[in-house]
């Protein structure tokens, strides 16, 4: 008999934890945006009335009775808004959400409630959220570069990390940045990574084991995710030259001579492409230039 009391105590919490128990979780309150915005044809200003000029996030822009008074007159009775009248409570305002917002700027440049809010117009249940996420944001407020950039939303001293930033995300982030890139650039910009990930910053950590031995591969294959960090050519050029790193073709008898030019010049009239991927010096003059100088003459 106890551990059937156990179980039914535990299955208790659970339909609690859930809200499915009278007053967990719940204001007792029904509204559905749908029914006002769709049927009735009601629009946000009509309830939200003061959203135009509120200046802060602290700003309760919830209607009172009296603004609902105004299409139901006293015809709004209980049973229309509240589904449990014994539990009914005042909706809470949010207070913690976000430091910084001005409705009454974003509707002053043509914003729609929907902009931001979005899926509100096809709410049925007072409990959905639409409070905008920060992918929401981002579609307009994209300058990540500009200086203090998070802080116009953001107060000062804020730890506005997410949740799973928290643990042991230094040394584990690299897989989720392969799988989830546009995620990660809501907030960070390629040269945000660049200050770490750089030069002689680049370790087992970055790039997979034996990378130096078989990065060839990659290169080949999309040299382009190279050039995320090792943007200058110089980068490759200056640790293949110190280990003797050469295309096999280099090393054939009679490849370069003075004389006849050797078989490089018909890989060059084939592939000149590949030659200047090494043989280039953007501060300077060709390798080339070294031996074939222009005649001009007289």
């Amino acid at each position: 008999m106890k551990k059937y009391t156990t179980l039914f105590l535990l299955f208790l919490l659970a339909l609690v934890s859930l809200g499915m128990v009278n007053g967990a979780g719940d204001t007792g309150s029904k509204f559905s945006h749908q029914l006002h915005i769709q049927d009735v044809g009601s629009g946000c200003a009509d309830c939200h009335a003061v959203a135009d000029s509120s200046a802060s996030p602290l700003d309760i822009l919830l209607p009172n009775q009296e603004t609902c008074n105004q299409c139901h007159g006293d015809t709004l009775t209980y049973k229309f808004a509240y589904e449990k009248q014994d539990v009914a409570v005042t909706l809470p305002w949010f207070t913690h959400y976000i430091d910084r917002f001005p409705h009454q700027i974003h509707l002053a440049n043509d914003l729609q409630c929907v902009d931001c809010h979005t899926g509100v117009d096809n709410s049925e249940n007072i409990s959905d959220s639409h409070l905008p996420a920060m992918q929401s944001c981002v579609q307009c407020h994209s300058d990540l570069e500009k200086p203090d950039y998070c802080n116009i939303c953001h107060k000062t001293g804020e730890d506005r990390r997410p949740a799973d930033h928290k643990s042991n995300w230094t040394a584990g982030h690299g897989m989720n940045s392969y799988t989830n890139k546009d995620n990660c650039q809501i907030c960070h910009t390629d040269n945000y990574c660049l200050e770490c990930h750089r030069g002689d910053n680049l370790d087992h950590q970055v790039h997979p084991l034996n990378f130096v031995n078989n990065h060839a591969i990659t290169a080949k294959s999309g040299n382009d995710k190279c050039y995320i960090c090792h943007e200058e050519q110089s980068f490759c050029q200056e640790c293949h030259r110190a280990e003797l790193v050469l295309p096999k073709s280099h090393s054939f008898a009679g490849w370069s001579n003075k004389s006849n030019g050797g078989t490089h010049k018909t890989a060059a009239r084939f592939d000149l492409d590949g030659c200047i991927s090494c043989h280039n010096d953007m501060n300077g003059d060709p390798i080339c230039a070294e031996c074939h100088t222009e005649k001009v003459d007289d």
